[in-house]
């Protein structure tokens, strides 16, 4: 949760990130119509379409329990945690917009953009400025999914990449920690996080 090594001789460090977008699988098709997907024809009698844990996902318990259970919403809400500049917030998904939303917000001076839709249940997060020390804002925009645009008219994807304009190929940097997770695990790593509220 905290994106770092905790034992042997890289305690401490952080491995590279790469962008990493979860999101539903008919919200990866619209994106990728031609992506081939694994098979569930594993050779094992397993029903993968079928979650194995019940309602784990809907009630309170924990499977390992954690020291501070922190319960402003519900522990098994999903989140988007995203630290950056000693800041940490997490943005719970089902409480953003179902369309592509665009939350240019600030990390103690430090400018990140979060792109969602609680619709597609996804969420990303990246750096603002570029490494050029342009800070750019974006808007959503009504291309096909999944792209938002900038103030210089340039238009992105949700991994970062400039797609059209003169940002193309260009990529945006990721915030030193941002990824999806149930609230009660992001909240006993990140015991001071705050929750964004729009």
């Amino acid at each position: 949760m905290r994106v770092q090594a905790v034992e042997g001789n890289r305690r401490g460090q952080r491995p590279t990130s790469l962008p990493v977008v979860e999101m539903t699988i008919g919200s990866w098709r619209e994106m990728y119509p031609d992506a081939n997907i694994l098979s569930q024809q594993t050779g094992f009698s397993r029903d993968y379409g079928r979650y194995p844990y019940n309602d784990f996902r809907t009630n309170r318990d924990l499977l390992f329990p954690v020291d501070q259970l922190d319960d402003r919403p519900h522990p098994k809400e999903r989140v988007l945690g995203v630290s950056e500049n000693g800041v940490n917030r997490a943005y719970v998904i089902s409480q953003l917009e179902s369309g592509i939303q665009v939350i240019n917000d600030d990390f103690d001076g430090v400018p990140v953009v979060i792109i969602d839709s609680s619709s597609r249940r996804f969420a990303v997060a990246f750096q603002r400025t570029l490494s050029d020390g342009t800070a750019l804002t974006f808007m959503p925009t009504d291309e096909p999914f999944p792209s938002v645009f900038d103030d210089d008219g340039n238009t992105w994807d949700v991994f970062g990449q400039g797609v059209t304009g003169t940002r193309a190929g260009q990529q945006l940097t990721l915030p030193e920690n941002a990824h999806i997770a149930y609230w009660f695990a992001w909240g006993a790593f990140h015991t001071a996080s705050g929750i964004y509220q729009q």
